[in-house]
């Protein structure tokens, strides 16, 4: 099994979040807002050299293409629903 990272929110509505955290394995780490959770998970999987679950893989390929950076090793132009989302930003592959 490999190490995963991903966002924790805690709250009933947006409007009422109560606490923010980062999963690594079985780590929690508490911070202080689900933009950085999200920041800090997707950072994870470089640090650690992690490969993104199949189920995640579509949205951290549109916050890693999107946001951060693209590699030679991006898979995300296989994925339909990514790529269109990518161009809707006026984002290519």
């Amino acid at each position: 099994m490999t190490v995963q990272s991903f966002a924790i929110v805690v709250g009933k509505t947006l409007d009422t979040i109560e606490g923010s955290f980062v999963v690594v394995d079985t780590l929690w780490y508490k911070v202080d807002s689900p933009l950085t959770a999200i920041e800090v998970a997707f950072k994870a999987y470089f640090a650690l050299n992690a490969k993104y679950s199949i189920e995640s893989s579509p949205l951290w390929y549109l916050v890693q293409i999107g946001i951060y950076i693209r590699t030679r090793h991006d898979k995300a132009g296989s994925n339909a629903r990514v790529t269109k989302v990518l161009a809707d930003f006026g984002l290519k592959l």
